[in-house]
């Protein structure tokens, strides 16, 4: 409809006006949702800008070789890489005479399908729809009791090998086990799930390891190893968590707590989770944001968690309604479905989140955060790296290590390291710059020697040079210096850099196009030694991998010469 800019943001305040009834929290988010989508406007503007690109390229390349019809898997990557509409692409490609594949293009299309269905959880499908199903039916699922012992006896209920449902399972053999009580947590809410040990003493020493466990509906999945003994349906297990990385996992999601509370202070309240892991060994935490964060920033985001931490609030979880907990200033996650009845973590008065995860019971039992990345995921979305408690010491003492071993190198101490760094790169800088003015003074003497020994045709001077390991910019500078400051006709430069040779042919603007053409002109000695290369008339560059054709190209470039004698 002929709009080439971001629009449907703008409709967002009007959307929030009407469906603020039903939808409060769109108008409470109305500024994100906003920037959220005009990002995304962007963003797809400039895909289907490249894929319209790729589309005319390849329709080019097709009618060039005399083909007609384009090819459906090129189609789709252009769907689906860039979002062109197949539908656009079909009605160019008919304008230039050639037909869509359509054949392919549905052959494509289903090929990814069957490998996304591959890729799904084969475990939710079979808990949804397979064998599992009868326990969905007659069992209500599993309690958790982890939130205060990470010990505990459970009654087995279920157990699952592959996709069958067994009554008793011998080891060795993988299974997964389900009990009508755990202190195991099931992955969830950005929270891995937990590792250890079940085991038994009704049939001998049973030992199963918990590898991981995860949550399907109201049912709690332990997956692992049955290493020693035998169980069966109706067994009474001693369920133990592995009890240190529980400890490392409560630390880093108390941490997530701050360091969005942190985030908040310090970018401002639009800030809203996008996402989250927390694991035992690190954080990650995504966020709505649109710009990179400044290294001050980060650094006082770093200060304000480890002033919590010292502070050592106390962290409390309390049960409300939801009403009642937004009212207290909760934070919830966007899209985030939450029952009638909500757990609200607080640690002391700086921050108060929906959550199910396991925390620690003192903001102070996280010991020490550090962040250790930030970077772009999305069209405004950031996300920050982090570590905590023994991991974030381990990257201490590792940056000690770096810093000690880069001061050694330096010969100063790790206090006047940056001072030595910024001392070293002046000197570089002097150092490149003498270097340059050496060089420019060579090639100052070399293309006078070059322009003395120039073949002469029609008035025009016609210069001819090979160096060794000369970039192509410095190519670019030398051809121009020779048809602007020392009024060349053209100038054919060739640099055997390693194994390959760049070559570049410059023009004067007057002669360009007229009697002579850098682009064909390059095109042609290309073809003569088994290069490629072309630009416009009055510059080109390509380049060949035989180093016994330098002459040969040399040669070339003289007869192109010789033949404006003609003309």
């Amino acid at each position: 409809i002929g709009i080439r800019e971001a629009f449907l943001f703008k409709l967002v305040a009007a959307v929030a006006r009407v469906m603020k009834k039903q939808y409060p929290e769109i108008e409470e988010r109305s500024g994100n949702i906003a920037r959220f989508l005009k990002a995304e406007e962007e963003k797809y503007a400039g895909t289907v800008e490249e894929g319209s690109k790729r589309l005319v390229e390849i329709a080019e390349k097709l009618v060039k070789n005399g083909k007609t019809v384009f090819p459906g898997e090129e189609a789709f990557i252009l769907y689906d890489t860039f979002g062109f509409p197949v539908e656009k692409a079909e009605a160019f490609l008919a304008s230039r005479g050639i037909t869509l594949d359509t054949a392919g293009f549905k052959k494509a299309m289903e090929s990814q399908k069957a490998q996304a269905r591959a890729g799904s959880s084969i475990a939710s499908t079979i808990f949804a729809s397979g064998p599992l199903r009868s326990l969905k039916e007659t069992l209500h699922g599993t309690e958790f009791v982890g939130y205060d012992t990470t010990l505990c006896d459970g009654k087995i209920v279920g157990i699952l090998r592959g996709d069958e449902l067994m009554n008793e399972l011998h080891a060795p053999a993988k299974a997964t086990i389900l009990l009508d009580k755990t202190c195991f947590y099931g992955e969830s809410g950005g929270q891995t799930g937990d590792t250890g040990t079940m085991m038994s003493s009704a049939h001998g020493e049973m030992e199963f390891v918990v590898e991981n466990t995860r949550r399907e509906d109201t049912f709690v999945l332990h997956e692992g190893n049955l290493r020693k003994g035998w169980l069966r349906i109706g067994d009474t297990v001693n369920a133990g968590v592995d009890l240190e990385r529980r400890r490392a996992g409560a630390r880093a999601h108390t941490a997530t707590h701050l360091l969005q509370n942190a985030l908040r202070a310090v970018l401002g309240k639009h800030v809203e989770q996008a996402g989250s892991l927390v694991a035992p060994d690190r954080l990650r935490f995504d966020f709505a944001h649109f710009a990179s964060l400044s290294t001050e920033e980060l650094s006082r985001v770093e200060e304000l968690v480890n002033s919590r931490v010292v502070e050592n609030e106390p962290v409390t979880t309390v049960e409300e309604s939801f009403e009642s907990a937004k009212k207290l200033g909760a934070l919830t996650v966007p899209g985030e479905r939450y029952a009638e009845r909500v757990r609200m973590v607080s640690v002391g008065e700086y921050s108060r989140e929906l959550c199910g995860g396991t925390h620690v019971r003192r903001a102070g039992d996280i010991g020490l955060f550090i962040i250790t990345g930030s970077s772009a995921v999305a069209a405004g979305v950031r996300r920050i790296e982090a570590l905590t408690g023994h991991g974030a010491l381990k990257e201490i003492a590792r940056l000690r290590t770096v810093l000690a071993r880069a001061a050694d190198a330096a010969r100063v101490t790790p206090n006047h390291l940056a001072g030595k760094i910024e001392s070293m790169f002046t000197e570089i800088k002097e150092l490149k710059q003498e270097a340059g003015r050496a060089r420019r003074q060579d090639a100052d003497h070399s293309a006078s020697a070059a322009v003395a020994n120039a073949k002469v045709v029609g008035g025009e001077k016609f210069v001819c040079e090979k160096y060794d390991s000369v970039s192509l910019e410095e190519l670019r500078n030398r051809g121009d210096a020779f048809v602007k400051k020392e009024k060349c006709g053209a100038a054919f430069l060739l640099s055997v850099v390693g194994e390959k040779i760049d070559a570049v042919l410059v023009v004067r603007a007057e002669l360009a196009g007229k009697k002579a053409n850098a682009g064909a002109w390059l095109k042609d000695i290309m073809a003569k030694v088994g290069g490629s290369g072309g630009g416009r008339p009055d510059m080109a560059q390509g380049g060949f991998k035989d180093k016994e054709k330098v002459e040969a190209a040399i040669q070339r470039f003289a007869e192109l010469v010789d033949d404006l004698a003609g003309k």
